[in-house]
């Protein structure tokens, strides 16, 4: 009888022993399931990762036959005058009108690009509301005289353009095609307004371009704004005077589209990457994204236009790891632009065991 105890006893202990081992290794499990929830990719990190909940923008290509920029090795300003280099794929003409007032200068954005076109053969444009303007100019694909020094006319003196702030743009340069080969079926940029300011004694601000749009034949306004692209060596010195002359329009879901030179963004406003080299395309931006170090860059962050991530590295992000901004949206850029959904070969090998690994937890848990 004691014999047939003892065993009782025996197996008993040893199942209470066995239950606390694997109560044991639940507990542990569960809590290793925690840690990698909570840490995402960064395994014992000191803070959550929160996973990224941006949209991204979608893109077509549309390319700007207009390039204006200033010479960043002449000084331009209201008294030593406008030092300028241009270039254009397409027939165009240019002409400059001084002292623009800014309500008149509004106005004309808002009309079609035929009415523009037709107002600058007329001598309409900006109802006259200008100081100066000089005769319009022709420009043919390859000219060898590429680059402009014009004297400011003499109208143009501190006390006409009045006390900041003002209500007159120092210099509109308005850059129309002339080759008539556009068609309705597809969209074609036709202008491009660009806003300089020239340095004076009262706005001693170094002249620059403030703004440039552009307008198409389907009557879309697109806004220009440059690209950071901060990981490459190539394109690690800016100059916000440069614009190249390829670009990116956007089409959103109800129908409507704005664009970008070289790189577009937002839905207020659209980007442009700035470089010292007009001909560059975009295909050609190159650099690792800044995380990994390995992959190559494939998306533009908004609302901050820092070029700096890969695929892989966006999707734990809720802020740019450059500035720290939060990202609202984003989009892809050069050869990435029409590339499919899913991760491509070299993003997959590039992975860790452990990220794999963790990635395929967190689905079989259902948090991804």
């Amino acid at each position: 009888m004691k014999d047939q105890l003892s065993e009782t006893l025996t197996w008993f202990a040893n199942f209470t022993n066995f239950y606390s081992v694997l109560s044991v290794i639940i507990c542990f499990c569960v809590m290793v399931v925690f840690i990698l929830r909570l840490n995402g990719d960064h395994f014992m990190s000191s803070s959550a990762t929160h996973y990224n909940v941006a949209h991204e923008e979608r893109m077509t290509t549309l390319h700007n036959p207009f390039s204006l920029q200033l010479l960043s090795d002449s000084v331009t300003s209201l008294k030593k005058g406008l030092h300028l280099q241009l270039s254009v794929s397409k027939e165009s003409k240019l002409q400059l009108f001084w002292g623009v007032n800014i309500q008149a200068f509004q106005k004309e954005l808002n009309l079609t690009a035929a009415k523009i076109v037709s107002r600058l053969e007329t001598g309409e444009t900006f109802a006259e509301q200008f100081l100066h303007s000089d005769d319009s100019e022709r420009i043919t694909p390859g000219m060898s005289k590429t680059e402009w020094h014009i004297h400011c006319p003499s109208e143009m003196t501190v006390e006409t353009l009045g006390e900041p702030p003002r209500c007159k743009y120092p210099l509109v340069a308005v850059m129309v095609r002339t080759d008539g080969n556009v068609t309705d079926h597809f969209t074609a940029v036709m202008t491009q307004f660009t806003v300089i300011h020239l340095k004076d004694e009262l706005c001693t601000l170094d002249s620059h371009i403030v703004y440039q749009f552009l307008k198409t034949n389907h009557n879309n306004l697109i806004t220009l704004q440059p690209i950071f692209v901060s990981h490459d060596e190539e394109y690690r010195e800016f100059d916000h005077n440069n614009r190249p002359t390829s670009e990116i329009n956007r089409t959103t879901d109800d129908g409507q589209s704005s664009g970008v030179q070289d790189i577009p963004t937002d839905p207020a406003f659209s980007e442009s990457k700035t470089d010292s080299d007009s001909d560059v395309n975009i295909n050609h931006i190159n650099g690792c994204c800044c995380i990994c170090q390995t992959l190559p860059i494939f998306y533009t962050l908004l609302p901050c236009r820092h070029a700096c991530v890969c695929k892989s590295c966006l999707k734990p992000l809720d802020k740019c790891p450059i500035c720290r901004t939060y990202i609202d949206s984003y989009f892809r850029i050069g050869h990435q632009l029409q590339s499919e959904e899913g991760q491509s070969p070299n993003e997959t090998v590039s992975l860790t065991r452990w990220q794999v690994l963790n990635q395929r937890v967190n689905e079989w848990l259902g948090f991804t």
